[in-house]
């Protein structure tokens, strides 16, 4: 889940936070399957989702690795191996 600060990888079932990683302010953060991949939109502080640029993020690492620039804001992401 992303927060003000970053975000957090939890369990659902039953709940348990695993890790948390503090990187600014994150909207909406997708996880490829149990990878160390993750994309996401940072949050704006006036509008939370409004953002045109997707982050690939790899955790293991620690640093982006790219990124994906669209002509309109992000509203979801869905990530997969293809």
């Amino acid at each position: 889940m992303g927060t003000n600060r970053g975000f957090k990888i939890c369990t659902s079932f039953p709940y348990k936070k695993l890790f948390q990683r503090n990187i600014g302010p994150i909207g909406i953060i997708e996880m490829l399957y149990r990878t160390n991949l993750l994309v996401y939109v940072r949050a704006l502080k006036k509008e939370p989702f409004l953002e045109e640029k997707v982050v690939i993020f790899d955790d293991q690492s620690n640093k982006s690795v790219g990124d994906l620039t669209f002509k309109s804001p992000i509203c979801s992401l869905k990530i997969s191996k293809q």
